[in-house]
């Protein structure tokens, strides 16, 4: 075991859960080492209870413990988060609760203030940290520690905000971020009016644009009631490495898009409102890889379902496709037709490899219309509220269909389902599909019997429900089985 180099330990241990790793701490000092790293890989500053004190004295005053910290989350401090409850008996460190008990009380009484001064002072020892998440709120009451942003600059990959427009004068514009590849930002509204917006979104920008030289993934989300996000897109400049964007005002991002859509790889696109004709058919995408569209109102935002600049940028180029919202049948099959339409027109099939979506109703021939429009799928996520096993019948299905005992029509469905798919070649590999409300009311369901069926058409399928395997539940199975057994 001592020829074995720290690293292939460290990536055989990255698979195993923590307490695993933490039994095998005393075998050697190499798992002595892993076993530290995963218990201070990651520090959530947001409630700071004994223990959590107790580990910030640790990183203040050890160095070895406090590179071990990658990712931080940083929370107001109040009142309400400070605890002086017990130390919790911890199985991994049962030996050390003893020695540490009776130095407890002493961090049974803090004020906000001295939590405030001793996370200061770890934060300033956490010289190896490469994701930061920042969630500083408006509420007066509140202190928020200061952060090094020097000390963690050099390694920093990730950065998260979540802070008011008005603390943009906090911002480090001094500071530059080599490293930095990811960054979010979650402006949330101000408790009291907002003076001198303009200069608040000038230093927003600036910052976020000192991030040119680097930055891959920008994430920008924000609340229905803040308006300046407009002229915030309309500050930031051409990002050269942008590859990832997630927007969800369609209105003020629009332009943002449509400036990086020669390099944009990945997309989630938000269109919520219906008031908004703000829509992407008129950009032309060269190697979008990845969408994910959140649409709101469904009569609204049929403008994904129609041939465009859009759809006949992406068909040739897109392998993942995420629609989370809910869609009509009808609507899904005029983009299925669309799809089609442009294949044939560019002369190449899709090459989309993983769908997702949530139609409210599922046909044999909306399933037919999939294969034919993405040959070349291997794994498909499908929600549904009802299944149409007629032309003007359906049904809510349960966990068995089309399997469920002494239902004649069913029994029919399978047939027919069965003759639908002859002459048809699909080499599916994963399939999922859910029997979800589409107003949240009831509790989903996962058919096992529909995607059991689905799978005897096409052999190729070797995984339900993302397990990597076909099994079904004992109790499912076997009604299954005794209805395939009698009417097959």
């Amino acid at each position: 075991m001592a020829d074995f180099p720290p690293e292939l330990w460290a990536e055989i241990t990255s698979y195993l859960p923590d307490c695993t790793v933490f039994s095998l701490m005393f075998l050697s000092r190499t798992f002595y080492a892993l076993a530290l790293q995963r218990e201070y890989r990651a520090l959530t500053a947001n409630c700071f209870s004994r223990s959590v004190q107790l580990k910030l004295r640790t990183l203040k005053h050890d160095e070895y413990r406090a590179r071990c910290v990658r990712s931080v989350a940083l929370h107001p401090i109040t009142e309400g988060n400070i605890h002086g409850n017990p130390m919790l008996p911890n199985v991994r460190w049962t030996w050390l609760d003893g020695l540490f008990q009776k130095f407890a009380n002493r961090y049974s009484s803090l004020s906000p203030r001295k939590v405030e001064s001793t996370l200061n002072d770890a934060l300033l020892r956490l010289t190896n940290l490469a994701e930061l998440v920042v969630v500083n709120d408006d509420c007066p009451a509140s202190r928020f520690p200061k952060i090094p942003w020097n000390v963690y600059a050099a390694n920093l990959q990730h950065l998260d905000l979540t802070m008011p427009l008005g603390k943009a004068k906090t911002l480090p514009l001094d500071v530059s971020f080599p490293q930095l590849s990811k960054f979010s930002f979650r402006p949330c509204p101000e408790s009291d009016n907002l003076f001198d917006v303009p200069e608040h979104v000038r230093l927003t920008a600036s910052f976020i644009n000192g991030l040119r030289p680097t930055l891959t993934h920008l994430r920008i989300m924000h609340n229905d009631s803040i308006s300046y996000i407009r002229d915030l897109y309309s500050a930031l400049g051409r990002f050269p490495h942008l590859i990832s964007l997630q927007a969800n005002s369609p209105s003020a991002s629009i332009g943002f898009i449509r400036r990086h859509s020669d390099q944009l790889c990945g997309l989630n696109f938000s269109s919520i409102t219906s008031l908004s004709p703000v829509t992407l058919e008129g950009i032309e995408f060269n190697g979008l890889l990845k969408l994910t569209l959140r649409l709101g109102d469904i009569e609204a935002s049929r403008w994904w379902t129609l041939p465009s600049l859009f759809l006949g940028s992406i068909v040739p180029t897109l392998y993942i496709l995420n629609i989370e919202s809910w869609i009509l049948e009808k609507d899904f099959m005029a983009f299925l037709s669309a799809v089609e339409h442009l294949s044939i027109y560019k002369g190449s099939s899709c090459v989309l490899e993983e769908l997702s979506l949530s139609v409210t109703a599922v046909s044999s021939t909306i399933l037919r219309a999939i294969a034919q429009a993405f040959p070349n799928l291997r794994s498909l996520n499908l929600n549904l509220e009802m299944v149409a096993i007629g032309k003007t019948m359906s049904i809510e299905p349960t966990a068995c269909f089309p399997y469920t005992p002494q239902q004649i029509n069913q029994l029919l469905f399978r047939n027919n389902f069965r003759y639908a798919w002859v002459g048809i070649e699909w080499n599916l590999e994963e399939l999922t599909i859910v029997r979800r409300d589409s107003k949240g009311k009831d509790a989903e369901r996962i058919l096992w019997g529909f995607m059991l069926l689905i799978s005897d058409c096409f052999p190729s399928i070797y995984g339900f429900n993302n397990q990597g395997d076909k099994a079904i539940p004992n109790e499912i199975a076997q009604i299954i089985s005794q209805e395939r057994n009698l009417l097959n």
